[in-house]
């Protein structure tokens, strides 16, 4: 299976690893970018890449690099679990789970193994905007890569036995959600904040809905998002021109429809009203999540908004985390988020707190938060913000795979590739002024849903001196 995490690292498109910025950057073939400013900057290259549309409407990116016998190769679909339909949630992981346990020419057994024997094997993951599948092998084994692949993704089995086998799996999951409180958590926040909204459900569904999921389900789900107009594919590593012919003609007869994805759903931002309280008895700390209406990912202000949050709560010497850790000892952990998306996105805080701490947490980090939005950053933080930033944006696109990884989010959310190109002189050329007029035209302290998950017993008299609670006791469903 995939690394589960690779989401995490897609969204970034173009963090990574904090590396030490020094001298002036350039970029590759596709074009070329500089940036003079007080920053060092770092000297380095994009790789070169093409980028051609195949006769079916399939888009392919080809990144060469035979510094390792290695071959990657892999797909983003522009369908994900904002495509669930309201009654069947979790289908859009369901299916691309599915791509992983057996095609028309083999068993889900026989394709793990088939995989297993050039040392490989497959991973699928669907988010909220994208569904991503990859896998790769060492460069003598390419052949056998591309018809595993290609058999994985466009010969989809579904067997009814499989099917049966990942429910009981994603229904185990489901119901032990709430024994794992951070995860648990983070899924209220989302729903507290995003409502009715396609983002605001779990990407895996709920009982009823998973219970609910047939073979004609996924059968219909997949050809009516699956196809070559929606879809990118890519190939890295190291491969020739006689390879690159190969994938063509396999992945040409493809077909599918080009049905859009759902339209952009009007979504309102409205005032908190104090503390949801979900309470489970004996639960040992308190989880306590903030999160307000972000932006989409194609907003101008979100590189603004990046160095911002940075400030906020993004990193290990941030407000939040320099105040409510380091000074008064709430928490081992404090952070914020910037998580911006195809419609719009989430501005997150999340922590916990031992218990008899969590009006003070809570009260703390509304206080902090405040007085960012109302004053605004400092000259020196930014500074620093845009070293850390310029430092880690060239691990980004070191290895070919990573870069690949951000040219399709990029491709994905409609951003031109001047992101990567210019991303140091367009983080350079940010002023204090924009970023902080992002933080007041983007983040509003009176906005943001806050929820705690902890024992009622022991917190609710503290969260009652905060303002209105609401309190939802949480049992397991059956």
């Amino acid at each position: 299976m995939i690394n589960r995490l690779v989401i995490l690292f897609l969204l970034l498109v173009g963090v990574s690893c904090a590396q030490k910025p020094k001298q002036e950057i350039t970029t590759g073939s596709n074009g070329e970018a500089s940036g003079n400013s007080n920053l060092e900057q770092v000297n380095f290259q994009m790789k070169e890449f093409q980028e051609t549309v195949l006769s079916n409407g399939l888009r392919l990116i080809l990144v060469p690099d035979q510094a390792l016998p290695r071959v990657s190769i892999g797909v983003i679909v522009k369908t994900g679990s904002a495509d669930d339909p309201v009654n069947k949630l979790g289908l859009a992981s369901f299916a691309s789970t599915m791509l992983e346990n057996g095609t028309k020419n083999r068993s889900a057994t026989k394709l793990a193994d088939d995989f297993g024997q050039i040392a490989s094997e497959l991973g699928s993951i669907a988010g909220s905007d994208y569904t991503y599948v990859s896998s790769s092998s060492i460069s003598t084994e390419k052949e056998r890569l591309l018809e595993l692949f290609a058999d994985s993704l466009l010969n989809p089995a579904f067997e009814q036995k499989e099917i049966n086998r990942e429910k009981a799996q994603v229904l185990s999951g489901i119901e032990k959600r709430q024994d794992n409180p951070s995860h648990y958590a983070d899924l209220l926040i989302t729903k507290e904040n995003f409502g009715t909204h396609p983002y605001g459900h779990s990407g895996s569904g709920e009982l009823a809905t998973v219970k609910s999921i047939n073979r004609k389900d996924i059968q219909d789900f997949y050809a009516k998002y699956y196809s070559p107009q929606k879809s990118i594919l890519y190939l890295t590593g190291a491969f020739d021109n006689a390879f690159v012919e190969k994938v063509k003609k396999t992945f040409s007869v493809w077909k599918g429809n080009s049905v859009a994805t759902w339209a952009s759903i009007p979504f309102k931002p409205t005032v908190s009203e104090g503390v949801k309280l979900f309470t489970k008895p004996e639960l040992k700390q308190a989880q306590i999540r903030f999160a307000e209406r972000g932006v989409k990912r194609t907003d101008p202000d979100y590189l603004a908004l990046k160095l911002g949050n940075l400030i906020l709560g993004g990193d290990f010497v941030s407000r939040l985390n320099l105040r409510v850790r380091d000074e008064l000892g709430l928490t081992y952990s404090i952070h914020s988020d910037l998580d911006a998306r195809m419609d719009f996105g989430s501005f997150d805080i999340s922590t916990f707190s031992r218990n008899e701490k969590v009006g003070e947490t809570i009260a703390e980090t509304k206080k902090v938060l405040q007085q960012f939005t109302e004053k605004g950053v400092l000259p020196s933080e930014l500074e620093a913000a845009k070293a850390l930033l310029a430092g880690q944006f060239p691990a980004a696109i070191e290895t070919t795979d990573k870069m690949v990884h951000n040219l399709l989010l990029l491709r994905i959310y409609g951003v031109s590739d001047d992101y990567l190109k210019k991303f140091i002189s367009n983080l350079n050329a940010v002023t204090l002024e924009q970023v902080n007029k992002a933080i007041k035209d983007h983040i509003h302290p009176e906005n943001f849903k806050i929820i705690v998950y902890a024992d009622e017993a022991k917190v609710l008299e503290q969260l009652k001196t905060l303002g209105k609670v609401d309190v939802v006791r949480v049992s397991r469903k059956k």
